[in-house]
């Protein structure tokens, strides 16, 4: 199973979650929102080209719940 955002959003809402966008990626660019946790550790979300979500992270977060509850993410089959 995968997260992904759904088709018909326009991927600048996601400026309202955090993210931000960022061009440092092979595939061209992506989606990022950063949680520091400490000196030397970080977690990551990525909205990646194909709205695919992955999320760099010991426990899913506010900020996911936060994206389904507002109905910006569908779920699909791999």
């Amino acid at each position: 199973m995968a997260l992904r955002i759904k088709s018909d959003v326009d991927l600048k809402v996601l400026e309202k979650y955090g993210f931000k966008k960022n061009s440092n990626f092979p595939d061209g660019w992506a989606m990022v929102k950063t949680y520091k946790k400490s000196r030397y550790y970080q977690e990551d979300i990525y909205v990646w080209k194909d709205r695919t979500i992955q999320v760099n992270a010991i426990e899913l977060n506010d900020t996911i719940y936060d994206l389904i509850k507002a109905d910006l993410v569908v779920k699909v089959e791999e």
